[in-house]
């Protein structure tokens, strides 16, 4: 495996956090809570991502192993297949929600009320991100410095430029929306990049110092993915806008706009499609670069429900993602491996049970309900199993099931 050099990690994570939906959090959060509230949302939000990025940042610079070899560790071959699935489906969700967020801006903006533009645009930019995607990770790294540097620059003269154009309170400029609660502004900002975080170490693998590798994760999904909800923020109490793409087109300068746009949903589009190919490449044991051909023709076609159902999707991934995280860090640290088993049914119903959890605990914070739930159900059920297991007259779950072939 060649290793990548610190920088060009650097450029892959802040290109893979750089990411539009992001902004569109940032335009919602801005309109349905305080300022105050916004902050709160914000930096706990940010904390979360950014402590969960850089563990798993960590493990998969330590270990040399990729999602998919973390999850054979933890859950077993076959086990495997449940974190693949849910972080495969959420991935290519992503690619289908990046889609739509750059054609239908660009073509209400070049084709207002123009279906076939539309389609036109969401084919031809769909097909173009997925053959980058095909080349690997070396395309990916170019793509990831360009846009890095360019979205940076651009996205800081536009806020810079709009504000002195039309300058305002900003204090009073939030809140003047829909209105959403504390709680649920905080799942909004984890869920917006939780299923990143999860996949950190598909690109972390390929870095030489842990420790470094690790800050660099932690940065980038606590300043990366938090200055694009910044920049969401700021476009929407500037010109009602959910983009830096607005502020551009507000002003006039529509080529820069469509530049950023499309570099902003590359850089991080690609990083995903090339995750959900890794992890059905594990359950179908087909070459992930076929499997990265037919995601992204099928995000491509279900773009226009995931635009739609966006805020419902980064539910879904608050429930889902986070007890998969939080298994893998808990077997990593007891320095256990499954991999030479079918299923650790354990750490399974965990995630299961903490992902179900999530969704009917009606207090606190979803994703840290499941993480909790989850950490105590593989702690406590793999410490019970070990202890049995141990014991010669007793017998485990393990033991029956070996005799069935199923564990």
């Amino acid at each position: 495996m060649k290793k990548k050099s610190n920088l060009d990690i650097l450029m892959i994570m802040f290109g893979f956090t750089f990411f539009s939906g992001s902004m569109l959090i940032g335009q919602k959060l801005s309109s349905g809570v305080e300022f105050s509230d916004f902050l709160v949302c914000i930096l706990i939000g940010w904390t979360i991502l950014g402590i969960f990025g850089g563990i798993l940042g960590y493990i998969g610079s330590k270990t040399g192993n990729n999602m998919k070899e973390l999850s054979h560790k933890s859950f077993g071959k076959k086990g495997s297949y449940l974190p693949s699935l849910l972080v495969g489906i959420t991935q290519i969700g992503w690619y289908g929600v990046g889609i739509s967020m750059f054609a239908v801006p660009v073509a209400n903006l070049i084709f207002p009320n123009n279906i076939f533009a539309l389609y036109s645009l969401i084919i031809l930019f769909g097909v173009f991100m997925t053959i980058s995607t095909y080349i690997g990770i070396d395309s990916i790294t170019k793509v990831s410095y360009l846009a890095v540097i360019v979205i940076l620059l651009f996205g800081f003269i536009s806020i810079i430029y709009a504000f002195n154009r039309q300058p305002i309170d900003i204090l009073s400029a939030f809140g003047n929306g829909d209105k959403i609660s504390l709680l649920i502004g905080l799942q909004m900002v984890i869920g917006s990049y939780i299923s990143g975080a999860i996949t950190t170490p598909n690109f972390s693998k390929y870095g030489e110092n842990p420790k470094f590798i690790a800050i660099i994760c932690f940065c980038a999904f606590l300043l990366g993915n938090g200055l694009m909800i910044i920049f969401g923020a700021s476009s929407n109490i500037l010109v009602g806008g959910s983009d830096i793409f607005n502020i551009f087109t507000y002003f006039g300068f529509e080529a820069i706009g469509v530049i950023v746009l499309v570099l902003n949903i590359w850089s991080s589009c690609d990083n995903g499609l090339y995750s959900a190919g890794l992890e059905f490449e594990n359950i179908l044991k087909i070459d992930h670069k076929k499997i990265i051909l037919f995601a992204g023709l099928s995000s491509t076609i279900f773009w226009y429900y995931l635009y739609n159902n966006f805020i419902d999707f980064l539910s879904i991934m608050n429930y889902t993602l986070p007890p998969i995280g939080v298994v893998l860090i808990i077997n990593y640290i007891s320095k256990k491996d499954y991999s030479s088993k079918n299923i650790n049914l354990i750490n399974c119903i965990a995630v299961i049970i903490g992902g179900i959890s999530a969704y009917f605990l009606k207090f606190g914070i979803s994703s840290i309900n499941a993480i909790i739930v989850t950490s105590l159900i593989t702690i406590v059920g793999n410490y019970i199993n070990n202890k049995i297991m141990r014991n010669k007259g007793g017998s485990s779950y393990e033991n029956k099931w070996i005799k069935r072939g199923i564990w």
